[in-house]
């Protein structure tokens, strides 16, 4: 097994290799006990929680209820027992119980979920959903397929909401027959929402999206170059669809982006990568801190109640000393909490992390957690 803090330093010259342009790169102290301002979530799962068969590959509360996405053919029940479920389920959010009532049964993969609070976006390699033909994405109200149409020609990986704009990103390159490039807007303030002016072209696919509150989108993925300006694998679109300047780049494909205050966390690693990364960066890319892993990180996620960042993967460790799979991190140095160790099993690990106002949920490819069983979903209560 080669030494953890050899391909930290290994992962660092990468990095400034990539960087070039970023100058000194932050120091991140790595001592718990130094300027530690975070409290460790709880290490109990929720009981009662249904589960899936397969991968989750997205989480999202809306209302009491919350829908979970992925590859998967039934729901999971606490007792092991099954009942047929494609590729999409929602659950109480207070029980944890299957919702009896909504079974849309996507013909293929869910890949991506959002909600402006009321409705359901669902985003994914899908072409029939709920009985009706919808092209890799849908929406719905109450349970209930919205009539609307916005397909888009191949996978949709990314969704996210700011306001009435609704933005996708994924494979594709057209949203209702208008030509957008792996990356689309939509106005969703509208009966019939429309795509939007705004576009940019990354040159490969959109896997992670957090719109900024100064206007700004910052996007992840396996791209190289946005709209011709060499921006790998992280970039910022300007509200003209202009590429904004970047100062730092992961060297690795990052797999999701959420914004944290005016900065972003951002969840890295790459096919072929032993090692990887989950990262803040200020609103200009400029590197906040880097905490290294020995495996991809796969999901990122902020808890402001325990004010923590939430990271999935398939690391065994994250920040040298971190928790295997699912972690906390400090938000201001990236240093582990290694009070909280949650151990799910799989070597494929999480591939999902949302925090609620009450909840740290987390999806993927586990079957059990801290050695109960919890099939691919599990909750804490915060």
């Amino acid at each position: 097994m080669r030494n953890v803090a050899d391909g930290r330093a290994r992962a660092g010259d990468r990095l400034r290799r990539v960087v070039g342009r970023a100058g000194v790169l932050a120091v991140v102290a790595w001592s718990a006990a130094a300027g530690v301002a975070w409290a460790t979530p709880p290490t109990t799962p929720d009981s009662g929680t249904w589960g899936t068969d397969g991968r989750v590959w997205s989480i999202v509360q809306v209302g009491g209820t919350v829908y979970v996405g992925g590859a998967f053919t039934h729901a999971v029940a606490p007792d092991g027992s099954t009942v047929s479920r494609t590729n999409l389920m929602a659950i109480d959010a207070s029980t944890g119980e299957l919702d009896d009532s909504f079974a849309p049964n996507p013909n293929a993969t869910v890949f991506a979920l959002a909600t402006d609070g009321s409705q359901l976006f669902v985003g994914g390699d899908f072409t029939t959903i709920a009985g009706s033909a919808r092209a890799h994405f849908a929406a719905f109200d109450s349970g209930s397929l919205e009539s609307w149409k916005a397909e888009a020609s191949a996978e949709v990986r990314a969704l996210a909401v700011s306001g009435s704009t609704l933005y996708m990103g994924g494979k594709f390159k057209t949203v209702n027959g208008v030509k957008r490039t792996r990356l689309a807007a939509l106005d969703i303030s509208q009966t019939a929402p429309s795509v939007l002016a705004w576009r940019a072209n990354p040159d490969k696919d959109v896997r992670g999206i957090a719109p900024l509150s100064n206007g700004q989108v910052v996007i992840g993925g396996v791209f190289t170059s946005v709209s011709g300006t060499p921006e790998p694998y992280l970039a910022a679109i300007n509200s003209d669809g202009s590429v904004a300047p970047w100062a730092t780049h992961p060297a690795f494909q990052v797999w999701g982006v959420v914004p944290l205050g005016t900065d972003v966390l951002v969840a890295g690693g790459g096919t072929g990568d032993p090692d990887g990364h989950a990262y803040r960066f200020s609103n200009t890319g400029g590197l906040v801190w880097d905490s290294p892993a020995d495996g991809a990180v796969q999901a990122v996620d902020y808890d402001p109640v325990d004010g923590e960042v939430i990271v999935g993967g398939h690391f065994r460790h994250v920040g040298v000393v971190g928790p295997a799979r699912l972690a906390a991190l400090d938000p201001a140095t990236g240093a582990p909490d290694t009070g909280w160790k949650p151990k799910p099993n799989s070597a494929k690990g999480v591939w999902s992390v949302t925090v609620t106002a009450n909840k740290i949920y987390a999806g993927g490819d586990f079957t059990t957690v801290d050695s109960s069983p919890f099939s691919h979903l599990v909750r804490f209560s915060i």
